[in-house]
């Protein structure tokens, strides 16, 4: 199963990825990039 990046300028969304930084419940990065990614499918359901 294929999947796709989404970012802000291809898709209509606002991304707010809590342990790609250090706004979260354990007060520290968890994530070292702040990346999000969606099944190829479900992203074709949101354009």
């Amino acid at each position: 199963m294929p999947l796709i990046e989404i970012k802000k300028n291809k898709f209509d969304v606002i991304l707010d990825l809590k342990y790609a930084s250090e706004d979260n419940i354990l007060g520290k990065k968890i994530f070292l990039e702040d990346r999000c990614f969606l099944l190829e499918e479900a992203a074709d359901e949101t354009s």
